[in-house]
């Protein structure tokens, strides 16, 4: 009699187990989520931070075709026949690796980091440029109104330029 009750009893025991994860498995969606949109690639994503001196400093994220692009250098200046009325320009240098290296085919991120900048009196935004040998691959533009003051940054929060 104890045998024949406690196989009823696991039994039930696994009935219910089963109907609990049946019934709090989360319905199939109605419609598939939309697909993250791809980044760029040469096009840099643009934080700014507004330092308390009133200078900024100025992170790029920028995605490349694979690992063989390196982030050299990011200078203030605009690079050769290119210029903005109301703006600063900085350039983003990037350089590849020796072409006998491999090189992994995915987008690979490199970013960019410049303090200090101290934009001209009417100047109203930043142009940056990713340049490569002297060439324009890609370029895009952040406004000084949408500095986050370092001031109110909090802990570990930090402005990510995605």
């Amino acid at each position: 009699m104890r045998s024949r009750m406690g196989l009823i009893s696991a039994v039930f025991v696994g009935m219910v187990a089963v109907a609990c994860v049946t019934f709090a498995q989360a319905p199939p969606p109605a419609s598939p989520a939309p697909a993250l949109a791809e980044p760029e690639l040469f096009v840099p994503s643009l934080a700014l931070i507004k330092d308390k001196e009133g200078k900024y400093t100025l992170v790029a994220l920028t995605y490349m075709p694979n690992s063989c692009y390196r982030a050299i250098l990011a200078k203030e200046g605009f690079p050769a026949k290119e210029t903005e009325s109301d703006a600063e320009g900085v350039q983003l240098i990037i350089k590849t690796r020796d072409p006998g290296k491999l090189c992994a085919k995915m987008k690979w991120p490199v970013i960019h980091q410049l303090a200090g900048l101290k934009p001209g009196k009417g100047k109203t935004m930043i142009w940056a440029y990713v340049v490569q040998d002297g060439k324009v691959q890609g370029k895009a533009k952040v406004s000084l109104s949408s500095a986050r003051d370092i001031n109110s940054l909090v802990g570990d929060e930090v402005p990510a330029p995605f």
